[in-house]
């Protein structure tokens, strides 16, 4: 039974490479510019394919498609390369841009690869590449494909199910960040006013790397998170499977709450800092370097306690498995 499952699984490989390799690859690219004013809203819906976006100083919006298909001979490419449409329509204050693609299977299944018709399908490509007004407010719906997004400024609803996002010198608003297979990392990314920025991946990293919020809510089932330098208002964290690596300034009445359910905790806070503190963890243990006293029962580790004079926020950590580390920046 052993062997034949080998065999098996060798003769797909080789059958799938080989449809793989006889197909044909060819591409468009398309320039559209499209006069819209700052403040409004774009909504961008693709398939499979990356998307960039990046402010200036127009109000317009330059939209450059890269289109990629592959065929099992030069003009069937050609023909499916004309069957991709990009939708694109204007209302005051609002654009919406969406990938259309040609009929054909989107998936093949295992019964179906030994259809020759099949052995060179691949679904076309569409990347984005945008440049936009700063001040402006997106809407980014995508399949399989990486999203960056670079120095812009408003309110962001981002979800991919496959890919990568990465956001690079963001003026926040709101964000709603959903991925299902991907990581997402932000880079000097802050909150101008009071808002939430809420992050959530199935299985992927959530990185934020110097940045100022008002309110966090991130969520991972599988996968760590990590936070450097950033100075964080309130803080909500839920983690199923994976660790945590925070180090953040708090602000004045803050609220920060840690509960993961197997991994560890490790948390790096400025030493003036001053702060009520609960740290529990179920099956592990706890350590720390601002002398907080560490009480242990058949139940678990405990801290229950206070950092610095003062009574300016609150932080509360929960691990079912796994140790917690509080530590000095």
């Amino acid at each position: 039974m052993i062997k034949t499952l080998k065999i098996y699984a060798v003769s797909l490989l080789v059958l799938t490479s080989y449809g793989l390799s006889m197909a044909d690859e060819i591409r468009k690219e398309e320039v559209k510019t499209i006069a819209f004013k700052a403040g409004g809203t774009i909504r961008l819906s693709t398939n499979e394919g990356d998307i960039n976006i990046e402010s200036w100083d127009r109000e317009e919006v330059q939209i450059r498609m890269i289109k990629r298909v592959w065929g099992r001979n030069r003009q069937e490419a050609e023909d499916m390369l004309e069957g991709i449409e990009v939708a694109i329509r204007k209302s005051p204050g609002r654009l919406v841009i969406r990938e259309i693609a040609p009929d054909g299977p989107r998936r093949i299944s295992i019964l179906k690869i030994f259809n020759k018709e099949l052995w060179n399908w691949r679904s076309p490509v569409v990347d984005f590449e945008l440049k936009v007004p700063r001040n402006i407010n997106m809407r980014i719906k995508g399949d399989e494909g990486d999203v960056e997004l670079y120095n812009l400024e408003g309110k962001f609803s981002i979800d991919v199910d496959e890919g990568n996002v990465y956001l690079d010198k963001l003026q926040l608003e709101n964000l709603d960040l959903r991925l299902d297979e991907g990581d997402a990392e932000l880079k000097d990314c802050n909150q101008k006013t009071t808002g939430l920025v809420k992050i959530y991946t199935d299985e992927g990293r959530i990185v934020l790397d110097s940045g100022t919020f008002d309110e966090l809510d991130l969520a991972a089932d599988e996968g760590d998170i990590i936070i450097r330098e950033s100075k964080i208002h309130r803080l909500w964290i839920s983690a199923d499977e994976g660790d945590i690596d925070a180090a953040f300034s708090p602000m004045n009445d803050g609220s920060y709450r840690i509960e993961v359910d197997e991994g560890d905790v490790d948390i790096a806070l400025p030493a003036s800092v001053s702060l009520k503190i609960y740290l529990y963890a179920d099956e592990g243990h706890i350590d720390n370097s601002f002398n907080l006293r560490l009480s242990e029962s058949d139940d678990g580790e405990k801290i229950d306690g206070r950092i610095g004079k003062g009574n300016n926020g609150h932080l509360k950590v929960v691990t079912e498995e796994g140790d917690i580390y509080i530590g000095k920046i």
